[in-house]
């Protein structure tokens, strides 16, 4: 326990689990006033701050902040007044903060504000690899500890490889919560051709009123604010000086306190494939060709589990290491292409759980039987039509254990 005391403008960033009361004067938690707060789930950074001296008792991890409020926080707060937002800068450059407090001060002023979170490897609005919205009018501690009101599943902690579905949940997001004010962050991808055609096609898709390019050092997003379209609106600020670097292990852990907070009331699910629609995936898209199995284990040196073709595909699941020489001679032989997918990246995947349009919940596979049609899931819920299949494998702690190859089936 420790006793910390504030002068006029300066503050403490918190780091959960702690608890803190204020013992004299009044503090701020980003923009709404607190008396006390309590926060037991790891990973989360909190702002506190005074416009007074103020006296405040902490128990847990503690750091004093002597310039919390950056001038353009602020500033910031008066643009994004009913008009789209869009955030972009570099892992540790201070995008959710800047989130929380603009958002903050302007529900305090009694506003509600729309936030869009596509960060996927380090969500602080749903589980991981999911973009989630989530509109918000009351007092929050932070981001982490509210339930979004909106799930799209991408199904990875990183938007490499998946350009397409991360412009897409943006897009679909945003148009769900609708007009007025709205927060978008991104993730911190963005060096290479793909980061740049990343943040280009989520502006044009976005199509926000205002882009915040948050600098951590002078010209490290220039390359960035070249690659969007001319008409986008840009403002340039820099990192705020206190942003609270993060550890890959911290983040790790963050990543596992949030699945496991979106899982904690998951239960085992048996699941008939006849009646569901399986996602990104090629899997029970074409006809079943176990007949195939014989020859393609001589030819491949693996046992063949399962064998289904399609007018444009063979797709082949297998147990073992496969020759990838002779599978790209199998597929010159049938002038088509041949996908294939080991068993073992199929078992504890990640998975989202689709309900029409909406991604209601997430889980991971236990056993998928593509023979008799059965698999079994942990899931959050068993009200689903289609499931989506992730790319990350993680255990039921929320460890990641592996990844299913974006060139499998």
């Amino acid at each position: 326990m420790v006793t910390v005391e504030l002068t006029k403008g300066t503050g403490i960033l918190l780091r959960s689990p702690f608890r803190l009361e204020v013992l004299d004067g009044s503090a701020k938690a980003w923009y709404f006033d607190v008396n006390s707060i309590s926060v037991d789930m790891e990973g989360i950074d909190v702002l506190v701050w005074s416009q007074e001296r103020s006296k405040v008792e902490v128990v847990g991890e503690v750091r004093k902040v002597e310039n919390p409020i950056p001038s353009w926080w602020d500033e910031l707060v008066e643009e994004a007044l009913d008009r789209k937002v869009m955030l972009i800068g570099r892992v540790d450059s201070g995008k959710s903060s800047t989130i929380m407090y603009v958002a903050s001060k302007l529900i305090a002023s009694g506003e509600e504000v729309a936030i869009v979170d596509s960060d996927v490897g380090q969500s602080d609005l749903g589980p991981p690899g999911v973009i989630a919205a989530k509109k918000v009018g009351e007092t929050f501690v932070h981001l982490r500890l509210l339930n979004p009101d909106h799930m799209y599943f991408v199904g990875d902690t990183t938007p490499r490889g998946h350009l397409l579905p991360m412009v897409v949940g943006v897009k679909a997001l945003s148009d769900t919560v609708g007009k007025g004010t709205q927060l978008l962050n991104t993730t911190g991808y963005v060096d290479g051709s793909p980061a740049r055609a990343l943040k280009r096609y989520k502006v044009e898709a976005y199509d926000p009123d205002v882009v915040v390019l948050i600098e951590k050092d002078e010209g490290d997003l220039r390359h960035i604010e070249r690659s969007l379209p001319p008409w986008a609106r840009v403002i340039k600020v820099r990192s705020p000086q206190e942003v609270s670097s993060k550890s890959r292990n911290y983040r790790r852990a963050a990543r596992m306190e949030m699945f496991d907070f979106f899982m904690k009331d998951s239960r085992e699910v048996q699941v008939d494939l006849n009646d569901i629609r399986l996602l990104n995936t090629s899997l029970l898209t074409g006809n079943q060709r176990l007949e195939y199995s014989g020859l393609l284990k001589e030819l491949l040196s693996v046992n063949v589990v399962w064998v289904e073709e399609s007018p444009d595909s063979l797709v082949i699941l297998h147990e073992g290491e496969a020759d990838q020489y002779r599978v790209n001679t199998i597929s010159r032989l049938l002038n088509k292409e041949v996908r294939l997918g080991n068993v073992r990246d199929y078992s504890n995947l990640y998975v989202g759980l689709i309900r029409g349009r909406t991604c209601v919940g997430v889980g991971i596979i236990k056993e998928l039987d593509l023979k008799s049609r059965r698999a079994s899931l942990l899931a959050s819920t068993d009200q689903f039509d289609a499931l989506a299949l992730g790319y990350v494998r993680f255990d039921e702690m929320g460890n990641e254990i592996g990844k299913r190859p974006l060139t499998a089936p």
